[in-house]
């Protein structure tokens, strides 16, 4: 079996009272908690998608901007949307 892997690409949206990830077609927007410094913000999204997709995450672009790109192992783009939908309906 081939390790299948999905790359999303993510709008962060800061200061927000609580983590919610909304998307439409294929843009993801990410309300965050933590302040934009010391890596907290990229560490926050690495820490609740891991969380919610049970699966290996990491940022492969954008670290210090509010568009990142966001590869999923083991996973595909309806497997993503449904997992997110699970929680945020």
């Amino acid at each position: 079996m081939l390790n299948k892997s999905c790359i999303i690409e993510i709008n962060i949206k800061l200061y927000s009272n609580k983590f919610i990830i909304q998307f439409e077609n294929d843009i993801f927007k990410v309300f965050v908690t933590e302040i934009p410094e010391k890596n907290k913000v990229n560490k926050e999204i690495i820490k609740q998608f891991s969380k919610i997709l049970k699966k290996p995450v990491k940022i492969i672009s954008g670290y210090k901007s509010k568009k990142k790109k966001i590869k999923i192992d083991n996973s595909t783009l309806e497997e993503v949307k449904f997992a997110f939908k699970q929680v945020y309906q």
